[in-house]
C-alpha cells in the first residue's frame, strides 16, 4: 500500500468516525427535544421553543445517515 492509499485510508476512518459522533448525538438530542416538544405541546402550543430544536436535529440525523451511507458505499 502506497503512502497516499494509507494517508487516504486515515482520513476517510476520521471522516467516518466524526459522521457517526454526530449521528449518534444528534440521534439522542432529536428524543429528548421531540419528547420535551410533546411535554410542552399538551400543556401549550404545538409551535413551542422545543419544535425548531427537533426539526434541525432530525434534520442533522438525515444528512448525516446519507453522508455514513455515502462514505461506507465509497470506501
Amino acid at each position: 500500500m502506497s503512502r497516499r492509499e494509507q494517508v487516504s485510508e486515515i482520513l476517510w476512518g476520521v471522516a467516518t468516525f466524526f459522521i457517526l459522533v454526530i449521528r449518534v448525538v444528534s440521534t439522542l438530542v432529536v428524543a429528548v427535544c421531540v419528547i420535551a416538544w410533546v411535554v410542552v405541546a399538551v400543556t401549550s402550543s404545538l409551535n413551542n421553543d422545543w419544535l425548531w430544536p427537533a426539526i434541525i436535529s432530525a434534520i442533522a440525523v438525515l444528512v448525516s445517515t446519507y453522508l455514513y451511507s455515502f462514505v461506507k458505499g465509497r470506501h
